[in-house]
Parts: structure tokens; sequence; C-alpha cells
């Protein structure tokens, strides 16, 4: 927090709180003057920040706050020198080029002329001019020696290229790579990525493809990399790139499959070598699994863009937040919601909610109340066609895309969400985008405009990463673009009592960003910096939460001994290592009674599937399943169901498959 209070402070001098409150306040719809005595002020303010941050470099937000002021000056005077000489002296050399480039100012004298051609000379990488600290943090990592690297960066500050640098640098020396990603929508993106580089190796993206090359690169979610390993047990990566890695600190069980992995590795691979990429990592000390790791930390502080972030209240209330000075500024009123997000739309512009159910409502909500009318878009009749062609013509999306509107969730079948995204990205009048975390963790879209309509469950982490998402920095310094209010990115937070709760109120939320620090929550029990004694503290000897923990770690141990060798006890590490432990309170007994079953099952199963399924797994063990959606097989209905199902459906198309559960589903219905 070094400085923000002092910075806060400041806003009871009347000079200065009413400075601050008309820059914050512009915008390109909400245009302001600034007198002469106010200019001088606002430079003489930044000058002043920018010595003392000289003073001592711990006091980061002064260089932010002079940042801004410095950004917002230049696009309100339409004076872009202040601007440039920033960027020039803070290494924020994209920005200086590109003011260049776009004849924002000229350079009057030989030693601005000087350097800039020094700049764009040490400072341009594969057709892109790198900031200051991305060259000495890119260089750093290459030339590391370390096994374990993190590079902690905002989003869109070069992550994916440094993956493609370290590969093509060891690439001699690493026989076997595996770049892991967190969901199967990244998969097909950083695939692409990788085959334009013409490593002239085989790129491998599922674990069957795997046909016993001695090397290879692959691009691979944590389930099928570890699946990998398990099929071939003499087989271990020599490198691995964990993309977002700061989904290590939670405990879901992808997690705990992501933390196996990397732990299976090393154990095949005392020497592998591991970088850790993300955006929200306070500490990379937090992803170690034992004290003895040694992570060698590289972190990007200062973020170029600087959001601009409004709440529109239940009281229909307008305000902007200025986060150096922690204070709202009423901007007005507007009739409701829907008012407000039709006045305030840009061109990509993304809806954030958390529920599928609530984000197809919103969907629906913005399809009858948003003015944009395209039915003539030659893009979009084509998007249409191909929906109702290989879909079902019935599907709600193809009626919202009438107005340009798709919607993303995790229920979204992942080829149709998949196909969606690229339209989203391709085609220029499809501008509203529903969806929720799913595009935390999917691929980079074009997005000039977020609105987050609620934040339950949403952490200041991960809101801060849904806002790294807006106007990413290639969109920033595309040539085409002129528009430097790019580096201040919108931000909505609107409160309805639909969407959130009766009485929202996202303030809090929003002051939680003030910093753009934040702590690292460990909920990975796997982690050694996961606190135990914490736990026992806030919970009962007894509690749900200390039991699962506890599991986790004992499965843990339990897979990763080598020396089993009771049927029972190989039999539960493997159903462990399926994460079928997910299904089953896993104890020895059920084990033995689940392998007697296997045992005296006809080996020829393939006829009648389902009921070889229910004998084995189901049948008078309904105390012993956990997982509810497993426990569906205890009914003869959805048995009957899943086997015609698993029999025909690799042969029909995604339209014949909908078609064929509906029909299923209305001749049920009629019986009962």
């Amino acid at each position: 927090m070094e400085g923000y209070n002092e910075i806060a402070s400041l806003s009871s001098l009347k000079k200065f709180n009413e400075v601050v409150q008309k820059i914050t306040l512009w915008s390109k719809d909400n245009p302001i003057i600034l007198n002469d005595e106010e200019k001088s002020f606002l430079l003489s303010c930044a000058l002043i920040l920018l010595k003392n941050y000289d003073s001592d470099k711990r006091y980061k937000s002064y260089a932010e706050f002079a940042y801004y002021i410095i950004l917002k000056y230049s696009l309100i005077t339409d004076d872009y020198t202040p601007l440039y000489d920033f960027s020039i002296n803070f290494g924020f050399y994209p920005i200086a080029k590109s003011l260049v480039e776009k004849q924002k100012l000229k350079l009057n004298s030989i030693i601005n002329y000087n350097v800039h051609a020094q700049m764009e000379d040490e400072y341009s990488y594969h057709g892109i001019i790198e900031t200051y600290d991305q060259k000495k943090i890119r260089e750093s990592i290459l030339e590391s020696k370390n096994n374990e690297v993190s590079y902690i960066a905002p989003t869109s500050y070069g992550k994916s290229s440094l993956i493609i640098d370290d590969i093509r640098k060891y690439l001699e020396s690493r026989k076997f790579i595996a770049i892991i990603v967190p969901t199967k929508s990244l998969l097909l993106q950083t695939f692409r990525t990788v085959k334009k580089e013409n490593f002239g190796r085989k790129i491998i993206l599922h674990d069957e493809m795997y046909e016993k090359e001695d090397k290879f690169i692959s691009v691979l979610t944590q389930e099928r990399a570890l699946r990998l390993l398990l099929k071939n047990p003499s087989l271990y990566f020599d490198a691995l790139y964990i993309d977002e890695a700061h989904n290590l600190f939670t405990k879901d069980s992808r997690t705990i499959l992501l933390s196996r992995l990397i732990r299976v590795n090393k154990k095949r691979n005392a020497k592998q070598n591991v970088m850790y990429l993300s955006p929200l990592i306070s500490d990379s000390g937090n992803l170690k699994f034992d004290s003895e790791q040694d992570i060698f930390e590289h972190k990007i502080d200062f973020n170029i863009k600087e959001p601009e972030i409004y709440e529109f209240s239940i009281d229909t209330r307008i305000e902007k937040y200025n986060r150096f000075i922690n204070k709202f500024y009423t901007l007005g009123k507007e009739e409701n919601y829907l008012n407000y997000i039709q006045k305030t739309l840009k061109n990509k512009n993304f809806f954030f909610l958390m529920a599928p159910r609530k984000i197809e409502m919103f969907a629906s909500d913005l399809y009858q109340n948003i003015s944009n009318d395209i039915k003539n878009d030659n893009l979009i009749a084509e998007v249409i066609k191909s929906l109702k062609k290989y879909v079902h013509k019935d599907f709600y999306g193809i009626q919202y895309l009438e107005k340009g509107i798709v919607y993303l969730h995790g229920k979204v079948p992942d080829n149709i969400k998949e196909y969606l995204e690229f339209k989203f990205q391709t085609v220029p009048n499809i501008r509203f985008l529903v969806a929720n975390n799913v595009i935390l963790e999917g691929i980079n879209l074009p997005i000039d405009n977020l609105y987050i309509l609620s934040t339950h469950r949403l952490s200041s982490a991960k809101i801060t990463n849904l806002i790294g998402r807006v106007n990413r920095l290639n969109m920033i310094f595309d040539s085409s673009n002129n528009d430097f209010s790019l580096l201040l990115p919108t931000v909505h937070f609107v409160n309805t009592t639909k969407y959130a709760r009766k009485n929202s109120n996202m303030k809090g939320k929003i002051m939680q960003l003030r910093t753009g620090r934040f702590s690292d929550i460990i909920e990975n029990p796997l982690l050694d910096k996961f606190d135990a004694t914490k736990l026992e503290r806030e919970d009962e000897p007894d509690s749900k939460q200390k039991k699962t923990f506890e599991k986790i770690i004992e499965e843990e141990k339990f897979v990763l001994d080598d020396n089993h060798t009771s049927d029972i006890h190989v039999l539960k590490r493997k159903m462990i290592e399926l994460g079928m432990n997910t299904i089953y309170d896993l104890s020895d007994q059920i084990c033995e009674l689940l392998l007697s079953r296997i045992k005296s099952i006809n080996s020829t199963i393939e006829k009648d599937f389902m009921s070889v399924i229910h004998k084995i797994f189901v049948e008078g063990l309904g105390n012993s399943i956990i997982d509810d959606e497993f426990a569906r097989l205890k009914n003869e209905f959805i048995i009957s169901h899943y086997e015609h199902f698993i029999t025909s459906s690799k042969k029909k198309s995604l339209k014949e498959n909908i078609n064929y559960i509906l029909s299923y589903f209305e001749k049920k219905k009629k019986i009962r």
C-alpha cells in the first residue's frame, strides 16, 4: 500500500481535488477543457510524484499516478510531448514509437532523433517494440540456468511469444516438450502459434496422438498430459510450460490433476524444466510443492493500461472511480441499466455474468432492448445458416445473432463455443458477447468494453484478469488505430436486482482493485505454503473441509507411491489416477468389491456396455457414490438412454444427436 494513503490524503487540498476530479471525469464522450493554470498544476504534480518515486522505488503508486495524470493530460490537451517524454524515460517504448508513427508529435532535435532511433534498434523484436521490462525479463529468462522460472506479467505482455522463444532456444536439447493450457478452447489457438514456427516436430494435441516418437512438442490440457504419462511409464517431459499457473492455488479436481502432473513428471525427471506463466501471482514461492524447490521469479509490475471504472447503482446513479485517491465522482443518472448500457456501448462489448441461466436470460434481455438491426449482414446470415444446418433450427443463439449477440458458458458444447468465439473475432457486426469465466482462460478476443453484472464468487484477482482482456496491446498499437484513449480501457460495474442481489452494491469489490496487487489465496493442500494450521483454527476438527483436504493429501501420497503390490491397491491407485475418487468415497473395501465384480465379468462386453457398467460400478453402491451426476446411473431410464446414445452418437452429426435427445425425452415425457 506504499504511497496510496499519502496520495488519497491530497484530496483534502481544494485545488488538487478539483483538477483531479476534472481529469477523472473526462472521456471522449465527456470532453473538458483545461486552462493554462490547470495544465501547469497537473504537470508539476506529475513531476513531483516521479521525483519522489526516484528517491524511493517502493512507492510505485507515485509513478503509476504520475503516468495516469500525464496520459489524461495528453488526451485532453492533444499535447503528447509529456507522454512521449515519460514513455522514453520509463521504458514504455511501444507508446513512444506509436506516438511518432501516428504523428501525434514531431521529433525536433537531433537528440530526440538519436534516442528514438536507438529505442527502435534495441527494443524491436519479432515485429513489435517491447517495453524496457519486457526485453530485460525475456533475455533474463532465456539466459537463466534455473530449472524452474516464472513470468508474472499483465495480460498481453508476450507470455506466448516467450514460450516460443524458449522452445526455439532449447529445441535440440529437449526431446519431449509440453505446453499445458487450462481449457480445450486454448488448444487450437496455441497449436496454431506453435505450428507457424515450423519447428520440424510432430505437434501432439491429445494423448492418443503419441506413437512412440523419439521427440515431439505437445499442447495439452492437464488431463491429457497426465494420461499420456500414465499410459507410458518410461515417458517424461523435458520441459513443461504451465499457462495460467495461478490455477495451482485453487482446490478443484482439475488443479489436483495439474499438481499431480508436475509431481509425476518431477519423479521421472528430477531435472525437469518448468516455466510458470500468469498475470495474477503475487509471490511465485507460493507455487512450490516442497521447500526445496527454487522458482526464479520474473515480474512486470507496471501496466501500460489504466482502466476507467464506472458504476451504475441500483438507484440509477452513475459514478466514476479514481483508484489513486480512492474516490467515486458522480457523473449523473440514467433511467435504467439497459438504457445505461445502450448509451455506453462500443465496438466489441463483453458482458460478464456467472450463472449459465442468467447468461441466457441477459442475452434475451439484450436482444429485446438493444437497437442493433443488422438483418442484411451477409456474414451473420452465413453464421445463422451454419448453426441451423449443423446444430438445430431452434437453438436460442440463432435468434440473438440477428442483433449481433452471442452467449457462451460451460454448458455450451465445445465445438459450438469455439465456432462462436471465432465468429466474434472475425465478424464486425457480432458486437456483443455474454459469457462467464470461460472467457478468462479462453482465446484472445477483440474486446474494447467490459460490463460486469455480477461479482458473486469473483475475486479481485479474477476481476483484474477480466479487465486485462479489454484492449489488448496488439489492438492499441495496431497501425490502423489512432486512438490512444484505448490505453484507458472502459469497465462498467452494473448493479441490478435481476442479475445480482436485491441491494447490489459493487463498490467494495471496486475498491479492492485500488492497488492492483493481491495476496495469493492458497487453497490447494498439495502446495508447500498451504496453511493447515489456519484451517484448524477456523474449522472444527471434524469439519467437512478439513477432511476433504486430508483426503486429497492422503490420496496423492498413495498415487505417487510405486510400491503397491496387491491387486486391490493397484486398482485403487488406477481409480485415483482416473479421477474416480471424485465419484466414490474410495476405501479398500469398495475396491475389493469392484475388483471381484470386474473379474467375474466376461471379457466381451460391447453388446450390453451400460448394463455391465451398472452391474460393476453402480449396483448396491448407492451409499458410496458421492458424485450426483454419476448417481443418475441408478436410474434404469438413464441407463437405457446412455446405452443407445453411446452406440449411435459417434455415427451421427451434432444436429442428429440433438434431434435424437429431444425426441427421446419427448417420448418419455408422454409415457410418464
